[in-house]
């Protein structure tokens, strides 16, 4: 996830303040909406990134019913 494109396409604007051997300094700048846009953006993105990597999991219980160390309240037999 590149954090600064968002930023940009965000409509922020992102300034390189300076460089220090390979390290960089960046400030993002923006107005209160382009900030809405940003966090929306990043939002959608983190879903998305966590709906693509997500891996399936098989299991034989569903939910609580099949746990066995459940405790069962107003059982009828």
């Amino acid at each position: 996830m590149d954090i600064l494109r968002i930023a940009a396409e965000s409509g922020m604007q992102v300034i390189l303040d300076g460089r220090i051997g390979s390290e960089e300094y960046r400030s993002v700048v923006g107005s209160v909406q382009a900030l809405h846009r940003f966090a929306d953006a990043l939002c959608k993105s983190i879903v998305d990134e966590t709906e693509t990597n997500r891996v399936p999991v098989k299991s034989s219980a569903t939910y609580i019913d099949d746990l066995d160390w459940y405790p069962r309240i107003n059982t009828r037999d």
